[in-house]
């Protein structure tokens, strides 16, 4: 399954922590997405 981030910004990156964090003890998601909308959009990276 996958989770879908709504918003790449600074809550959206912390909502990722957490769901890693979560996901360390038990294994709900395969892989992570961040969905931003707006013409601004880009590429995001984390660690």
């Amino acid at each position: 399954m996958v989770l879908a981030i709504y918003g790449a910004g600074g809550l959206g990156r912390e909502v990722l922590e957490l769901a890693k964090i979560i996901n360390k003890k038990e294994k709900l998601w395969d892989s992570f997405i961040f969905i931003v909308d707006g013409a601004d959009s880009k590429k995001v990276k984390w660690h």
